[in-house]
């Protein structure tokens, strides 16, 4: 058996980065061409078991893995690939808090002989493809998500985020600042905005995604509608309204004046319960 190590600090918080870990409906959405997609099949207690879809391959077909998954608290986890593509392979990750974060120590256990001009071949691959993973975490934003969940911790989001106060006008800056057909990050007391502008005029909705949390700033607009980057809750770019995805409401939603090239936050003009 080949064994290899991989570590990394990650600048989010312990419990978050854990979350990652069991938030398989993200797979599809941030790891399409890295780890496929994750269907679920059994759940018992700390352990899950699940198929997972990788991309097609030269053959054009998607091979398939079955996993195994368990939990052992408060920050431990194995994963065995049991069935399919990489069956024999195991992974161990331990997670701990870090001055910087949460330092993430992982073990892999790759059913290859140990052979010591084999290890220098075979590791610069594998560190390229667990960074590229975690580059595409990192570029959306990690969030809090996930079914299952983390099996019983107690402290497990909800998987809902609370709506948001209201907001009066405010000045944004100049329209030049905000280039066509892009996602911009604005921060208003505090709170995020994303704006845009879309067939001939400015709007402004909430920018954090009430799934679980995700910056709608980092998104795509998609037919008329701004895609959550993590879970693929879609919503309404002129009104906010929850068009579809694994979100259950819809965002504020604002109109915005353009006076002498300033761009100015209008009261509300919808906000879905």
């Amino acid at each position: 058996m080949l064994e290899l190590s991989y570590t990394k600090v990650i600048p989010y918080p312990f419990d978050v980065v854990l979350s990652q870990y069991f938030d398989y409906e993200h797979i599809a959405h941030v790891h399409p061409e890295t780890l496929g997609e994750y269907r679920v099949l059994e759940t018992s207690g700390n352990r899950i078991v699940y198929e997972q879809i990788w991309k097609r391959n030269w053959r054009r077909k998607r091979p398939i893995s079955k996993v195994v998954q368990t939990y052992l608290p408060p920050n431990e986890i194995w994963f065995e690939f049991i069935e399919g593509l990489h069956k024999g392979t195991k992974v161990h990750t331990l997670l701990s808090e870090h001055a910087e974060g949460t330092l993430v120590e992982e073990e892999y256990h790759v059913p290859l002989p140990a052979w010591v001009w084999l290890r220098p071949l075979i590791r610069p691959f594998m560190m390229r493809s667990i960074e590229r993973i975690w580059d595409e975490d990192l570029r959306v934003g990690v969030c809090y998500g996930g079914y299952p969940g983390i099996p019983n911790l107690e402290a497990q989001p909800s998987g809902a985020i609370a709506p948001p106060a209201p907001l009066a006008g405010r000045k944004l800056g100049r329209a030049s600042d905000f280039p066509k057909d892009r996602l911009h990050r604005l921060q208003i007391d505090g709170r995020d905005i994303v704006l845009l502008h879309h067939e001939g005029r400015y709007v402004a909705l909430d920018g954090i995604c009430p799934h679980t949390g995700g910056f709608l700033w980092l998104g795509r607009v998609e037919e008329a509608c701004i895609v959550c980057p993590w879970h693929g809750a879609k919503f309404d770019v002129a009104t906010g309204a929850n068009v579809c995805g694994a979100a259950k409401r819809g965002l504020t939603a604002y109109s915005v004046a353009e006076e002498d090239g300033n761009l100015l936050l209008r009261p509300i003009i919808t906000e879905e319960a």
